[in-house]
């Protein structure tokens, strides 16, 4: 306890202790494992409130295969990043003349994602407070069996609308806000972690980082353009 109020409080001083002593990843694991799930129960609480308003008739089988999936490769793949990723600081910083060990920055990388954990549990809190407002049961009561292609167009509009006019509440917009607010405090710390695991200079620490986040949004955009191409075909 006195290591994660110290993250907190005096994060220098200690991850430079942590980097006077052997690696150790079992705190570092349990820092970023308990983000991650309790950040999957955020969303899990959330959608199974949305779930909740919809008409009792209505088919969710595959709605909920899809969110199932999407939950289950989301924790798959920030954690393969965590892994990743931090072979990747490890191989900016030595490219920028820092000398380190990958398992140290992966140590310290890990400690970082703190601040996560406590936006976990704000969001959790969040969630459980969370009262949809989203009233869809007047739209997936139509039959659209003998639409026309221009009534199927005005349901997907209204349907676009009713969900963005959700995600724009008081619960989406706290979320996203602290989200932003949180990561850009992991983040601080990530620079802090290469700095000390690699013996840098806090702008070649940044750079590093940076680089990190730029290939980051890279892969994401990519995503979004494989997937939209998918649905578009």
């Amino acid at each position: 306890m006195n290591e994660l109020t110290g993250l907190l409080l005096s994060p220098v001083r200690t991850m430079r202790r942590r980097c006077e002593g052997d690696v150790r990843l079992a705190l570092p694991f349990a820092i970023f494992t308990g983000a991650l799930l309790l950040f999957i129960v955020d969303m899990l609480v959330m959608y199974r409130k949305i779930v909740a308003t919809l008409p009792g008739g209505a088919n969710l089988s595959m709605a909920n295969l899809g969110f199932s999936l999407n939950l289950a490769f989301f924790g798959i793949n920030m954690f393969l990043f965590w892994i990743a990723g931090s072979g990747i600081l490890a191989c900016l910083a030595i490219l920028l003349d820092g000398g380190g060990e990958y398992r140290r920055v992966l140590e310290l990388t890990g400690l970082a994602h703190l601040p996560s954990l406590i936006f976990a549990v704000v969001g959790l809190a969040i969630a459980v407070g969370y009262q949809p407002t989203l009233r869809l049961d007047g739209l997936l009561s139509r039959d659209l069996s003998r639409a026309t292609a221009a009534e199927h167009q005005e349901f997907e509009a209204e349907l676009r609308a009713e969900v963005a006019k959700e995600a724009a509440g008081k619960s989406f917009v706290a979320i996203h806000t602290c989200r932003y607010a949180f990561a850009l405090w992991t983040l601080a710390l990530c620079v802090l972690a290469v700095k000390l695991g690699f013996k840098l200079d806090y702008l070649k620490s940044a750079m590093s980082v940076a680089g990190l986040l730029l290939l980051y949004v890279a892969l994401e955009v990519v995503r979004g353009r494989m997937m939209a191409d998918k649905l578009g075909g």
